[in-house]
């Protein structure tokens, strides 16, 4: 096959696609009569290659509209699929990005949505498959149907689901551990975050599997393990942990996966003594403080782990799209703060 007909059979394929196979016709006619660049008008029967070509262009014709095409490989891809488990299944989103991983370590960031949200919002909100994309990593989305929880939460406080190997838990850290093993993913670049009860669900599940992560994202959530039924979650909630309940100290801030934590100290949904009693856990001692976008903020840091309280700030993704749901563009952004200390190691975190 020379170059002048691979170029026309190239343009009689776009041509099928555009919706003319007639043209499409004429160009396998021209092509195949030796005349490439000929386009003009012809009967399939009697056109410039003569009575007996019909049965040939047709042939031609239909291997070319039955070929299938490959995805275009310039654009991101996002993957919807379930997962499911003896606990039950669960729908998701997977971002697949389409370059390589900027520095040669590829990814998985697992995002959990909160009540009222939907995969689809929630990314929309934070951004993340844009920020993880140009660094060549996966973003998973798993989702909470109506039929499990109305409001759309994820079952943080019900034991039936935070403990471990049970419900919900065992049913996304198992969807976790079969995409990462799909996309030969290791266990110390893989992430866990998520907003309200997805940041709670996110602390459930590295008490749970705490192997599984190598770090994770905590934004306006709540601390593993406070709450058994849905009074025990208001109450936690509403007036954050009890002083006896609360962690005063870090049990041990060398184990486990890291943590970056964010918290308004205007949030009216969830108390942000939640976030104070997660930074508790995990030993932060260096203070500093700033400005970002309109929005002030106090971040405490360690070797483990990292606190910004936002001041003034609501129940809100810090620094997220406005066009999707519970964001507000001021403030640091969470996204790419997570991303950062995400892909830090352990040393070199301050």
């Amino acid at each position: 096959m020379n170059d002048d007909f691979r170029a026309a059979m190239t343009q009689a394929t776009a041509t099928v696609r555009g919706g003319d196979p007639l043209a499409a016709t004429r160009m396998i006619q021209a092509a195949l009569a030796g005349n490439p660049g000929t386009t003009a008008a012809a009967s399939p029967a009697t056109g410039p290659a003569g009575p007996g070509l019909l049965p040939k262009v047709r042939r031609v014709y239909d291997k070319l509209r039955r070929k299938p095409q490959p995805e275009p490989t310039d654009k991101p891809r996002i993957r919807p699929g379930r997962h499911d488990t003896p606990q039950g299944s669960r729908a998701y989103r997977l971002f697949v990005p389409t370059i390589p991983p900027a520095d040669g370590r590829g990814g998985l960031v697992v995002m959990l949505h909160g009540c009222t949200q939907t995969p689809e919002s929630f990314a929309t909100g934070t951004r993340m498959n844009a920020l993880a994309g140009a660094l060549g990593l996966h973003v998973l989305w798993p989702e909470q149907p109506r039929n499990a929880n109305r409001m759309r939460c994820w079952n943080w406080f019900e034991p039936d689901h935070h403990a471990p190997g049970a419900g919900e838990s065992a049913i996304l850290t198992s969807m976790v551990r079969a995409i990462a093993q799909e996309h030969d993913i290791p266990r110390n670049r893989v992430y866990v975050a998520g907003m309200s009860a997805g940041g709670a669900m996110a602390e459930v599940l590295i008490a749970a599997d705490p192997d599984l992560f190598a770090a994770a994202g905590i934004h306006s959530g709540v601390p593993a393990g406070l709450a058994s039924s849905v009074p025990d979650a208001m109450a936690l909630m509403q007036k954050g942990p009890a002083a006896e309940a609360a962690p005063s100290a870090p049990g041990n801030p060398g184990s486990g996966p890291r943590r970056i934590v964010f918290h308004g100290d205007a949030d009216t949904t969830v108390h942000p003594g939640n976030g104070a009693a997660i930074a508790a856990m995990i030993g932060l001692g260096r203070v500093t403080e700033g400005t970002t976008n309109g929005r002030a903020w106090t971040r405490r840091t360690g070797p483990r782990g990292e606190y910004w309280l936002l001041h003034g700030g609501g129940h809100a993704w810090a620094g997220g799209d406005p066009a999707g749901t519970h964001t507000e563009a001021a403030g640091p952004d969470a996204s790419a703060e997570m991303l950062r200390f995400f892909r830090q190691t352990p040393e070199g975190a301050s």
